[in-house]
């Protein structure tokens, strides 16, 4: 409940419990009726929610080394692996060859260096078969055995052989040098063919493919983007102010997606913040085994502060100035008691303890707290009183405004209280009241005209010499400061307004004048403020409904009586929350409308039929019998959250419906005459449907029977659904059969009668 409703509640207490302890006063005890609560020990954290990522911790976008066309992609995308598997291949039959080719090169190369070899051992046998030659030749010229050219023809035998020699030796070195040449273009080779190949690092799946087989793939361009599913992790984005609560490998964290919860530990806090967004990243890590996928969303709560407390009920805990937290507990007598508090952590509508100790201690926590007022409140004389709740969205304005607007001013007041007359007498209102106040005594002086213009006196200077005896004349202005003060004149100050007679003037012959004699007062009063709305004069009327009567019925009750007591010319009209629901209820009818159609075009193009959508929408009205049922069990009103309830609806309730005909055309398209396929496909489908619809069912039932702050918006959504969800489970599993027989299945045609051939 607000806070600044229960600020009144010890008012209230001091004024109605209890005696008061001045002389010569005793106040009367009155017994409320309130609900206690004991204290009660449980566990406390301090939580901070985000949203967040689910996310592979071992993943990688896998390119080629080298650019080419995509040969070999053994793996599609879902397809599991294992380390050290293929995962694509570049240019493979090219790159292969090209190690073939190079490892051929290789080897003539190698032939080519052993012939080298051979060729220069050769060139030294005939360079040294030559040398002996030679210096035989050398001995027998000294001899002049031979003759001179035959010496010659020696040592150029001899020469040859030595040029011979390094020639072959100078092959030899080209052909070493061919032969590292080739060795190093098959190392080249070997290292694009392995460049070519991608390989996995670790066990996993393929979850995205960027490139066909056949498609170029540039260099460093993604092929596959591959994941580790057993690997996965939350990753969340905290503000600043959490960072000294995080604590990488101690902070416990819950994650949760899709009805799947895990508990964990914070394994990683960035060790700096995002200079833009002042946030830095966390992540968790997540078991394995617990249903979770990469890409999903969740919600991650950080459990900064975890301990066991005594705790009461939040909404018992009021706040005083100064910051002061209190609470009132019942006292042996049945008294109540305030009593200060130090407070801790707060969680699920429950505030930690921490001094005094409560645990044996009753607690108030809720009574009928406007009835209280209106009893104390409405025994009171000299003022007007109402007791308005506060908005759960803010504010305290009274649930009922009424405008009611004109020209004359006095017959919008008469008209404003003859409203509050008929919204008191009926037994639907409250808390009835207008902006019609009494007005302020007003006396009038109007200047006898013909007796002024005989002395010689003008109404000027009858009006500023009265200002001046009442009011004063301004005479200059006094400042201190920065602050400034008019300085009035004022001839005497008055004790009664009746002194106002006794001015006297003077004539311009100087003899004395009383103000009667030269004018005439006359009484009256004046409103305190005049209200416009649309520039026309407006009063407005106020009132809340009664405990268990809807706002609607409080505007249906305006809307008959009121015009009745109209005039020609004036005009009523809805301010507050009345106007806001109006408007609601006008948006939430295009929206349905919206909803309806949009959801028959939608079955309308998935069955490829204009005629079986309308047996499918007959379970909306269906589900609208249970709608209404239910929230007249349960003493609800249709608020704007109904409204929105049945917009749910009309999305969940065809798909029982959908499930029907679907299996009832399935029947039908085997040949099975029409009963016997309605009630097969009726057996077939009455356990699909009725688990899907207890499963939703069960999913919405927190919210129509859950307590807590906000649960007064949500509960007549809750419950509207699950009435409806009940009774379109019900009565779709023999309405839609009994509508598919009767106004989808064609009769066959009569066959014309046999004409008689004479």
């Amino acid at each position: 409940m607000n806070s600044a409703f229960w600020r009144l509640f010890p008012v209230a207490l001091a004024m109605l419990c209890g005696s008061c302890g001045r002389d010569g006063v005793t106040e009367t005890r009155k017994e409320l009726s309130v609900q206690i609560a004991s204290p009660e020990r449980r566990l406390f954290e301090k939580i901070i929610s985000v949203e967040g990522n689910i996310e592979a911790h071992e993943y990688a976008e896998l390119s080629s080394r080298t650019a080419g066309v995509v040969d070999l992609r053994p793996f599609d995308e879902g397809s599991s692996f294992k380390k050290g598997d293929i995962l694509f291949q570049i240019d493979k039959v090219a790159t292969e060859n090209e190690v073939i080719s190079a490892e051929q090169d290789l080897k003539v190369a190698e032939a080519g260096v052993f012939k080298s070899e051979i060729d220069v051992e050769i060139a030294r046998l005939r360079m040294e078969k030559t040398a002996v030659d030679f210096g035989r030749a050398e001995k027998l010229r000294g001899e002049k055995v031979i003759s001179e050219d035959d010496y010659e023809k020696r040592d150029l035998v001899n020469r040859e052989a030595e040029a011979g020699f390094k020639h072959a030796e100078a092959s030899l070195l080209l052909a070493k040098a061919l032969r590292e040449k080739a060795g190093s273009a098959l190392d080249i080779a070997r290292k694009k063919l392995s460049d070519s190949i991608v390989r996995a690092d670790f066990d996993g799946v393929v979850t995205a493919e960027f490139k066909e087989v056949g498609e170029y793939a540039d260099k460093a361009k993604a092929v596959l983007r591959i994941e580790n599913p057993s690997t996965l992790e939350a990753v969340a984005l905290l503000g600043c102010a959490h960072y000294g609560l995080v604590e990488a490998g101690r902070t416990r964290a819950r994650v949760s997606s899709g009805g799947i919860t895990a508990d964990t530990l914070v394994s990683y806090k960035a060790p700096s913040m995002d200079t833009v967004g002042r946030m830095f990243e966390v992540r968790m890590k997540i078991p394995s085994g617990r249903g979770f996928v990469s890409g999903m969303l969740c919600h991650v709560e950080i459990i900064a502060e975890s301990r066991d407390g005594v705790g009461i009920p939040s909404a018992s805990v009021l706040e005083r100035a100064g910051g002061r937290k209190v609470a009132f507990i019942m006292n042996e007598n049945g008294v109540a008691e305030e009593m200060e508090l130090a407070t801790g952590l707060e969680q699920d509508g429950w505030t930690e303890i921490i001094s005094p100790d409560l645990l044996s201690s009753k607690i108030i926590t809720q009574g009928e707290m406007r009835g209280m007022f209106r009893d104390f409140l409405g025994g009171q004389a000299g003022f007007k009183s109402t007791v308005n709740v506060p908005s759960p969205v803010g504010g305290s304005a009274s649930q009922v405004e009424m405008e009611i607007s004109g020209d004359d001013q006095k017959t919008i007041e008469r008209l404003a209280a003859q409203a509050e007359t008929i919204f008191k007498e009926s037994p639907l209102m409250t808390d009835v009241d207008t902006n019609v106040r009494p007005g302020k005594p007003e006396l009038k002086i109007v200047p006898k005209l013909p007796i002024l213009n005989d002395m010689g006196i003008s109404p000027a200077d009858l009006g500023e010499i009265t200002r001046g005896a009442v009011d004063g004349i301004e005479a200059g202005t006094y400042k201190v400061g920065d602050r400034s003060f008019d300085i009035r004149v004022i001839a005497r100050e008055l004790g009664d307004i009746e002194e106002v007679s006794t001015f006297n003037f003077s004539t311009r012959n100087g003899k004395p004048l009383d103000l009667d004699s030269i004018s005439e007062k006359q009484r009256g009063r004046i409103p305190i403020q005049i209200v416009r709305v649309d520039k026309r004069k407006t009063a407005k009327v106020y009132a809340n409904p009664r405990k268990g009567v809807a706002l609607g019925s409080a505007s249906a009750l305006a809307d008959r009586e009121i015009p009745r007591t109209l005039p020609a010319g004036y005009s009523f009209r809805f301010a507050g929350q009345i106007e806001k629901m109006k408007e609601g209820q006008a948006d939430f009818l295009s929206a349905i409308l919206s909803a309806i159609v949009l959801t028959y075009l939608l079955i309308a193009a998935f069955l490829e039929s204009w005629t079986k959508p309308i047996i499918i929408m007959r379970t909306v009205p269906l589900a609208l019998i249970g709608m209404f049922m239910a929230l007249f069990l349960a003493g609800m009103p249709l608020s704007m959250m109904g409204l929105l309830g049945f917009v749910m609806l009309i999305g969940i309730v065809v798909n029982n419906a959908i499930l029907m005909m679907d299996e009832l055309d399935i029947q039908m398209r085997k040949g099975i005459p029409e009963a016997e396929a309605v009630l097969l496909a009726s057996k077939i489908v009455f356990r699909p449907i009725l688990m899907t619809s207890i499963a939703a069912t069960l999913g919405i039932v927190p919210m129509a029977f859950g307590t807590g702050l906000g649960s007064e918006l949500r509960s007549s959504c809750g419950m509207g659904i699950v009435g409806g969800l009940v009774s379109s489970t019900i009565l779709s599993l023999t309405v839609i059969p009994m509508g598919y027989l009767l106004f989808y299945v064609r009769k066959p045609k009569k066959s014309p009668p046999a004409q008689k051939i004479k």
